[in-house]
């Protein structure tokens, strides 16, 4: 009795602790780290989705979503203009102004993609990137970049580029709005951080990047090359249109918001370039 007492108070034979600590090794040594893997690789797929899921059909504002910007509805569509004015920049409730060494600014770059249509690349300056799922408290320097086309909400950026698919015949807005995390619009020495760019269509695949124009008062003429990517800006200032006749460019100037007009210069001739009340000549050599 006391033998068979013994033998079952006994431990594991050595055999089974050599497989039992071999189990063990093997679970640690491949299957956690392909768990992790897993884990990681279903983020990244998440942001890159939403990184890259630019929808082709970019006209007739069918894209909208809910961007929780104080004083829109999910549909909304807003010109840039409108954007970078309907709100009063003291109103801390919808407005984060800031100023000094930690103001906010942000660089934006439209170039020709490879592939057609546009990419717009960012630089910000003072601020990181916010991720689209923070929507909690502000958070000093970080922002959301949102981006529209033809007044519709497309997405934010969670990268620094985004392309913009190629889009139909015509004249195109895209804007750029920087908002803190809990959705009021960022403005940087009382000037909304909102970014206007006119683009007319055209087949771009290839052209350099755009020759910057800044459109000054004066009444000399603005000569260009047949072929030339061109950037003609317009500083904010005076309430006034300007109109680059031809080409069927055209946007709104404000005291808080200025513009630019992105086009190929692929008809030659003598284009009237209206700015307020003065006219200049843009001429674009055969």
């Amino acid at each position: 009795m006391g033998r068979a007492s013994a033998s079952r108070r006994r431990g594991p034979a050595p055999s089974e602790v050599l497989l039992t600590a071999t189990m063990r090794r093997l679970l640690t040594a491949t299957l956690l780290p392909l768990l992790a893997g897993a884990i990681v690789l279903s983020v990244l797929s998440a942001v890159l989705l939403r990184a890259w899921n630019v929808a082709p059909q970019l006209e007739g504002g069918a894209r909208g979503r809910a961007t929780e910007t104080p004083g829109l509805t999910g549909h909304d569509l807003i010109t840039g203009y409108k954007l970078a004015t309907m709100f009063a920049v003291d109103d801390r409730g919808l407005v984060e102004n800031v100023g000094g060494v930690d103001a906010l600014d942000l660089a934006v770059a439209i170039t020709p993609a490879i592939e057609g249509g546009w990419n717009v690349d960012l630089e910000p300056r003072n601020f990181a990137l916010a991720l689209p799922i923070e929507h909690a408290a502000h958070v000093p320097g970080r922002a959301h970049v949102h981006l529209w086309v033809n007044g519709d909400y497309v997405d934010d950026f969670v990268t620094p580029r985004r392309w913009v698919p190629p889009l139909p015949a015509g004249v195109h807005e895209i804007v750029l709005s920087v908002t803190t995390v809990d959705h009021r619009l960022y403005a940087r020495e009382r000037v909304p951080l909102v970014f206007r760019t006119y683009v007319r269509s055209a087949d771009v695949r290839g052209a350099g990047p755009a020759r910057p124009i800044a459109v000054a008062e004066s009444d000399t003429p603005i000569a260009v090359q047949r072929g030339e990517l061109v950037r003609l800006d317009f500083e904010m200032g005076a309430e006034r249109r300007v109109v680059l006749d031809g080409y069927g460019l055209d946007a709104q100037i404000g005291p808080v918001t200025g513009a630019s007009f992105l086009f190929l210069a692929d008809t030659p001739g003598t284009f009237s370039l209206r700015d307020g009340a003065r006219a200049r000549e843009l001429v674009i050599a055969p």
